[in-house]
């Protein structure tokens, strides 16, 4: 296993940006939350900083496209539906990458609470390199990891803590 891996500077340093972030999306309308989810945007309308390379006009497209599936969103009842919807709607735009359909659904899963979030941790290239140092090997099929497959330490956050968790990690970031 690599070296330990320091949670307390990430909940320092990156966790309260997360539930900041969760916060604001709770105080949405359900429309503006799906707006400015597939925006990316965050509580002072800027870009977030893991969708900038999508750019501007590709985000505006895309949440004019998922507001057209606002009634498949309304139905959603669980994480793994809402991410269905977004996944759908990133094949219809070129550009768009698996990182935009997850933060995409998180945030949404955000306005409508605790029950929409996800149970697993999802495998994504922006995690991939976290989930490379900790594990030598990938240590299962498919595209998500249950949290109890993780380290003691890891396992005190939740599915989407510790997937954020995973891509600060994996970025090298020596305090990650």
């Amino acid at each position: 296993m690599p070296a330990p891996l320091s949670t307390a500077a990430y909940r320092a340093e990156h966790l309260g940006a997360l539930h900041q972030a969760a916060g604001f999306y709770r105080t949405l309308s359900f429309r503006d939350a799906v707006e400015y989810a597939a925006s990316a945007a965050g509580p002072h309308g800027n870009i977030h900083r893991s969708q900038r390379r999508v750019g501007v006009r590709r985000l505006r497209r895309s949440a004019k496209l998922l507001l057209k599936r606002l009634e498949d969103l309304y139905q959603a009842r669980s994480f793994a539906d809402l991410f269905q919807v977004t996944e759908s709607v990133r094949q219809d735009i070129r550009g768009l990458g698996d990182c935009w359909s997850y933060d995409t659904a998180l945030r949404i899963a955000f306005h409508l609470g605790h029950a929409f979030y996800p149970q697993a941790v999802f495998l994504m290239r922006a995690n991939h390199g976290g989930i490379r140092k900790l594990f030598t090997r990938k240590p299962m099929k498919g595209s998500t990891l249950p949290v109890d497959i993780f380290p003691k330490e890891l396992q005190k956050f939740k599915a989407y803590e510790l997937e954020d968790f995973m891509r600060v990690w994996g970025r090298g970031n020596k305090n990650g």
